[in-house]
């Protein structure tokens, strides 16, 4: 019973002290993956180079695959991999420490009216098929209006929101007054008992 108040006690200040995602543990494969075409912009009848590159900085090896997608209106033309239904694909090996580089040749097709980039999406997954890691690369498609611009999506983030702060603080506070008065019950019950 002693043990269950210390841990009835003690919770709330455990919780406050554990760091964020401390339950999650890291991969010895650590992997990164970068992707660009060269360009800043893309038309209709473009032909675009993709390179991606991905690295694993970690202490073993990786094995799975890389991917890279692109809009409906481009389609890959050459590539050192596997090519199907507007994605091209490589198997990786990679050794702990190494890196790896693939190349693609897309071909930019009548671009819709309603675009305003192309889009390539390079990813790596896992022998299990999960997505470890991604990396985009966007052209704008000259005279296209892009849409206007989304706050916290499209803008770069300037520190955390007043709120987090704010909600942090709050949660300290009641963390702690819950403490507080758990303990003061079982402190009363105490001397009830002692009382008798």
């Amino acid at each position: 019973m002693r043990t269950l108040r210390a841990l009835t006690i003690a919770l709330p200040a455990l919780l406050l002290a554990a760091p964020a995602g401390a339950a999650v543990a890291e991969p010895d494969a650590q992997l990164s993956v970068h992707l660009s075409d060269g360009v800043e912009e893309a038309r209709s009848g473009d032909v675009l180079e993709y390179v991606v590159t991905v690295e694993n900085d970690g202490q073993t090896p990786f094995s799975g695959v890389v991917s890279l997608l692109a809009g409906n209106f481009v389609e890959f033309g050459a590539a050192e991999g596997t090519v199907e239904e507007g994605t091209a694909s490589w198997a990786l090996e990679l050794p702990a420490g190494g890196s790896a580089t693939f190349e693609a040749v897309a071909l930019v097709a009548e671009v819709p009216a309603d675009a305003y980039q192309v889009v390539g999406l390079a990813e790596v997954t896992g022998a299990s098929g999960e997505v470890i890691v991604r990396a985009a690369d966007a052209d704008a498609v000259p005279g296209a209006e892009a849409p206007p611009a989304v706050a916290g999506m499209t803008t770069a983030a300037t520190g955390l929101p007043l709120w987090v702060l704010g909600a942090g603080v709050v949660s300290a506070a009641v963390l702690g007054a819950s403490s507080l008065a758990i303990f003061g019950v079982l402190i009363a019950r105490r001397r009830r008992r002692l009382a008798r």
